[in-house]
């Protein structure tokens, strides 16, 4: 913070704080004088002030202050089946007693706490309750467990817990006289707890040692979520409970947002972690102050003093340490720490230093994203890996890596080049380091080098090594790059295997391009060593060949695959000829799969077999393989129609992938993703659903935030959330799944129309008319252009254009859109085409909207001819024609037939998509407005109100939902309840009225009824 404007801040806070709290609003209106951001760190600092016990009102004596008030001692008394044994413990929110059960049903002790009522009346009384609920959601064996809860007979809340007996955490590890090792193994636990609260939508907001205790046998226990913040957009009631104006946390221990009223979120969690980090390793938390303000002004805007530098050099002494407030140096003291604290600070410095300062970060969103992920940097540092915190630097990973090897590297001069062969995957390696062991020390020396760059190249920047901490690996890659054409310029053997490697990390970033210069390059330097025929030359082949299966060319990989399994099948004695045949086999039928001919699905399928028995005769059994070729298996049989078969094989594929451990495999996610797709498919959506984000969530842990493979499982999800109707969250969906598509592939690839063609039909039905217009014609736009103008996929997407059109209220637009696909469709596809069914509907919709009923009833006779002879007669476009030719009947005064023909659609559509469905719905709006004109009102009034719930559960609004309600207003009014009716009928047309995508029909028929009822009620006003 600039220096003179804390000169003034301090200046107003202490100058308030010598008013009586009454006063104060006005002084800080007039001294901020219109300065916003300054009256609220003001406020900020007053309220940090109170909270931590300050004076009410400041003199330079600083008198101190009377007690705060609190609970009568109950001890001895009784609540419920408990007597109060004990008082073990005061909060900010409440007293908590020992407790025994006395009702003779069985022995107990327990914990039980009271809320602190005079401190906050009736929102403490509310926010305990919330306390108790979050309680009874969590179920974790590091956290207290809630048995009851309940309110005395004179109106105190209480809670009932078991009662843990343990020490706070830091003075367990002290009383332990725990190792470093053991204290960072036991934060790992207390991160656990805190990362399942967090999963279960729960903020503690308040984490300390007193908050955590560990018990004789070392099991952590987390106490007191009574002031967490619930996450759940669905418990927002809850939420706003408790982020009130009072602050509820131990000042010492909050974060900055907590102290400047900023949102909380699970990052103020993680800060509060990085406190006790801090406290177990030097004994001392990170900031102090003698004063409120100055503890406010070093969380706030200080950093803190690196935990080496700390225990190195004494500072610790003068900082305050230790729940009850005693020197840092009486909590050191106990600590088994190195006979010298410079050996402590040694060990403390680098990783540790990182780890603790980037949770201890001011702006929340630069701190570790969750509790997890600190955790998973503690187990790194444990395990001898590099950690997420460390700024990535040449040599920091090598030396990661000697370390956790430093047995092996001493075995040999070059045992650490050995080590890494793993990650080429060739022999070579081996060879060059029994060659380099017999050479000079110049030699050795170059080798070494060479493990610096395979350590620093294949290690760090691999997806799949560490699961999507990739921050500078593309710089690192192509520096790599170089360093191989430069090193091994003499050496081509070994630069194509190099190059190899770094091109399938590249891919494995989706950094397409720049893979597929590696395997070229790669390729040709093996073909001019070894010739066209070798087998090594059809393992670069293979590569390739997979490469442009994820460039979206399965034809050009199918021949490269093709000219790589020839190869290999030809030399029986080649160098683990099984391995390379089924990478072969098993790229081959990828590419014929994705062909999507009959004859290719079905070669598909024999190509995977072969590879699946070669896998199973010579592979290991927990091989992925051998799940990949079950994975290419379900694809053909998806492909072919197979659908039960298809699902069955990706259900075995994804319990394989499961069984392996270790990090995520891509081909887990993908088939948890094609499963997905298969279940929407066959209008599964809901099971669909948590299958997409289970590979989301997968595949961000892979690859890291932006990735070609995540863009597809967001492009599934929404399709499936726009199934289920959830057309808001298909739209944030399909919204990220654009920009993830346009940022990885661009604009004009046809992953990225795929994209656009889950974001449309979302904001369609979200009554985003114009931008759903948008969205369809760049869709439109990249599939005429990769496909041609007469694909299906391009046909259905004019369909859904016009359609948007409509949405958009440019109903003339629509008319010729439709006209214009109509004719297309039946050019390209045949005139008994299913598109033209649902293009006659549309048609015969904006003819009732132009008022020519003739024509309308001419349009929905013909769709559902059609539809009678190439459809099933449950098919939606079906039922949508019968709609349209009840609405037909009902123009013309034929009520009874209307009444009939939506009855039945209603029935199918209970019984195939459900009751509470929008798309049931519309016809419950329509069989309400019949039943009305019929003379029954009641019935009407039951159908219009399911309709509304419906409507409004599915977030379903504007002009369908206006419609709903102007219906069951005129039902209201039939019935004599005219003061329940006027505002729905005048707000249904008000409604309307604003609305560009409100049909001509709805409008019409709104303004009727309205008119209808003030024509039948003259004094209305």
């Amino acid at each position: 913070m600039d220096p003179a404007r804390w000169k003034r801040l301090e200046a107003i806070f202490f100058g308030a704080l010598e008013l009586a709290p009454e006063e104060r609003e006005a002084y800080l209106d007039r001294e901020c004088a219109g300065d916003a951001k300054l009256r609220a760190e003001v406020a900020a600092m007053l309220e940090a002030h109170r909270v931590a016990g300050g004076p009410d009102r400041w003199t330079p004596d600083d008198a101190p202050e009377e007690p705060a008030p609190r609970l009568p001692d109950r001890a001895g008394s009784r609540i419920g089946a408990y007597r109060l044994e004990e008082l073990v413990g005061r909060g900010g929110m409440g007293e908590v007693y020992r407790a025994e059960r006395v009702d003779g049903q069985y022995r107990e002790e327990v914990a039980i706490k009271l809320v602190l009522g005079t401190a906050g009346g009736e929102e403490m009384v509310r926010r305990f309750r919330v306390e108790r609920q979050i309680l009874a959601n969590l179920r974790h064996p590091n956290i207290a467990t809630l048995l009851e809860g309940g309110v005395t007979g004179d109106g105190q809340p209480y809670l009932v817990m078991e009662y843990v007996r343990g020490l706070p955490i830091t003075e367990y590890a002290d009383a332990k006289r725990l190792s470093l090792e053991a204290r960072l193994r036991l934060f790992r636990t207390v991160c656990d707890a805190v990362q399942y609260a967090h999963a279960n939508l729960v903020v503690h907001r308040d984490l300390k040692p007193s908050n955590i205790l560990v018990t004789d046998d070392g099991r952590v226990r987390l106490l007191d979520f009574g002031i967490a913040k619930l996450l759940d957009p669905g418990n927002a009631g809850l939420a706003a409970e408790i982020t009130g104006d009072t602050l509820l946390f131990t000042p010492d221990h909050a974060a900055p947002e907590q102290l400047q009223r900023r949102p909380i979120t699970t990052a103020t969690d993680v800060y509060a972690l990085g406190v006790l980090l801090y406290e177990l390793l030097t004994g001392a938390r990170p900031f102090h102050g003698t004063t409120p303000l100055e503890l406010y002004e070093a969380i706030c805007y200080r950093e803190p003093t690196r935990p080496s530098v700390l225990v190195g050099s004494g500072v610790r002494e003068a900082a305050s340490g230790g729940p009850d407030g005693a020197p840092a140096t009486a909590a050191a003291g106990a600590r088994p720490a190195p006979r010298r604290a410079r050996a402590l600070s040694r060990r403390l410095r680098g990783d540790l230093d990182h780890i603790v300062l980037m949770a201890l970060r001011k702006e929340p969103e630069r701190r570790y994203a969750s509790a997890g992920q600190l955790a998973e940097d503690v187990t790194r540092f444990l395990e001898g890996r590099p950690v997420l915190a460390r700024p990535d630097t040449l040599g920091y990973r090598a030396r990661r890596f000697i370390g956790r090897n430093r047995v092996a590297v001493g075995l040999a001069g070059l045992a650490l080049a050995s080590l890494v062969t793993g990650l080429v995957g060739t022999a070579w390696q081996a060879r060059r380091a029994r060659a380099e062991a017999a050479r000079a020390d110049a030699d050795r020396d170059r080798a070494e080098r060479v493990s610096d760059l395979l350590v620093d190249m294949f290690r760090i920047a691999d997806p799949h090594a560490t699961r999507g901490q990739t921050v500078t690996a593309r710089e690192v890659l192509a520096a790599g790059t170089a360093r191989i054409a430069q090193d091994f310029a003499d050496q081509p053997e070994q630069q194509a295997d190099l190059l190899t490697e770094i091109g399938r990390i590249y891919e494995n970033l989706g950094l397409f391009d720049d893979a597929n210069a590696q395997y070229e390059r790669a390729l040709e330097l093996r073909r001019a060593a070894y010739g066209p025929d070798d087998p090594r030359v059809a393992e670069s082949v293979t590569r390739l060949a997979w490469l442009r299966i994820q460039q979206g060319r399965p034809a050009d990989a199918e021949g490269l695959a093709r000219q790589a399994a020839a190869v290999l099948r030809a030399h029986g004695t080649a160098r683990a000829p099984h391995s390379a045949l089924a990478d072969a086999l098993l790229t081959l039928g990828d590419a014929l799969r994705l062909t999507a001919t009959p004859a290719a699905a079905d070669e598909a399928a024999g190509v995977f077999t072969e590879a699946l028995a070669l896998l199973e005769r010579h592979a290991a059994p927990d091989d992925p393989r051998i799940a990949r070729a079950m994975y290419g298996l379900a694809g053909t049989a998806h492909g072919r129609g197979e659908f039960d078969l298809a699902d069955s094989l990706l259900v075995e594929t994804i319990a394989r992938y499961a069984r392996l451990g270790g990090p995520p495999h891509p081909n887990h996610a993908a088939a948890l993703n094609d499963l997905g797709f298969l279940r929407t498919f066959r209008r599964r959506a809901a099971e669909a659903e948590p299958l997409f984000r289970q590979a989301i969530e997968l595949r961000r842990r892979i690859y890291g935030p932006v990735h070609p493979a995540i863009a597809q499982s967001l492009t599934g999800l929404a399709q499936a959330l726009s199934i289920l109707e959830r057309f808001t969250d298909a739209v944030a969906v399909g919204e990220e799944a654009v920009v993830t598509a346009d940022s990885v592939w661009g604009r004009d690839h046809l992953s990225a129309a795929e994209a656009r063609l889950a974001l449309g039909p979302a904001l369609l039905n979200a009554g985003q008319g114009e931008r759903a217009v948008q969205v369809l014609e760049e869709a439109r736009t990249t599939l005429a252009a990769r496909l041609g103008p007469d694909q299906p996929q391009v046909l259905g997407t004019r369909i859904m254009i016009a359609q948007a059109y409509a949405s958009a209220g440019r109903f003339d637009r629509a008319r010729t859109e439709f006209a214009r696909v109509f004719d297309a469709v039946g050019a390209a596809l045949g005139p008994d085409h299913p598109y033209r069914a649902h293009i006659l509907i549309e048609l015969a919709r904006l003819d009732l909207d132009a008022g020519r009923v003739d024509q309308a009833e001419a349009k929905a006779r013909a769709s559902l001819d059609l539809t009678g002879h190439v459809l099933r007669p449950d098919h939606r476009f079906a039922l949508w024609a019968t709609v349209v030719l009840a609405q037909v009947h009902a123009e013309r005064g034929r009520l009874e037939a209307a009444d009939s023909l939506l009855r039945s659609v209603l029935e199918t559509q209970r019984a195939t998509i459900g009751a509470d469905r929008p798309e049931t719905a519309r016809t419950l709006v329509a069989l309400a407005d019949v039943l009305t004109r019929l003379g029954r009102p009641e019935e009407a009034e039951a159908h219009a109100r399911a309709a509304s719930a419906a409507f409004t559960a599915h977030d379903v609004s504007g002009p369908t939902l206006a419609e709903a309600r102007s219906v069951l207003g005129a039902a209201l009014a039939a019935q004599g309840r005219r003061l329940e009716a006027e505002p729905l009928l005048r707000q249904a047309v008000d409604s309307m009225a604003a609305s560009r995508g409100a049909r001509p029909a709805q409008r019409r028929a709104a303004e009727a009824r309205l008119r209808a009822f003030l024509a039948a009620t003259p004094t209305s006003r």
